[in-house]
């Protein structure tokens, strides 16, 4: 055997362990759900704009309100999914005003997800939102009854019978 292999043999539990210790980390911190969207059916995904009101859960309503400095602030859209190919993205946007315009210059726009490959399997993409959230909070722009808009950008393929499962807003205790 090599040297190099025998250096790589001896040193790969050191490595293991090293590069394992902030995983177990994170890991280990805790996960708060804020705020869920309704339990049941998932949310169909069409040529329209979606306004979801989230519930916000009763344990967690402190949370909303006061969520630690710096603490990490996420929006889960879980269970990504469609039939086809869509053929569009779709742009996101916490507490958007009834009414109003969305655009990617608000304050309330969070970021886009696509459907690549949503269906061969059902996927989750989550947004960091820990500023955004921490902004629209300190503005008195976020209720006990946060929404989520999802708009859709360019004209989705209607064979798609594109979706999603589950929002939420999660918090990563440290």
């Amino acid at each position: 055997m090599s040297s190099f292999l025998q250096i790589m043999r001896a040193a790969l539990p050191a490595l293991v362990l090293t590069t394992a210790s902030p995983l177990s980390q994170a890991l280990a911190a805790e996960t708060i759900t804020i705020a869920e969207s309704p339990a049941g059916a998932a949310l169909p995904l069409g040529e329209t704009p979606v306004t979801v009101t989230l519930a916000l859960l009763p344990q967690a309503a402190a949370r909303l309100r006061a969520a630690p400095q710096g603490e990490p602030v996420y929006l889960m859209v879980e269970r990504v999914h469609a039939d086809a190919a869509v053929e569009a993205t779709y742009e996101v946007y916490l507490g958007l005003p009834a009414g109003a315009a969305p655009r990617r210059d608000d304050p309330h726009y969070v970021g886009d997800f696509n459907f690549f490959d949503a269906e061969a399997r059902p996927r989750n993409v989550s947004f960091n939102i820990t500023r955004l959230f921490a902004r629209l909070r300190a503005a008195g722009a976020l209720t006990d009854t946060p929404t989520v808009t999802i708009v859709p950008n360019g004209r989705p393929a209607p064979a798609a019978r594109a979706g999603i499962g589950r929002l939420a807003i999660v918090a990563i205790g440290r």
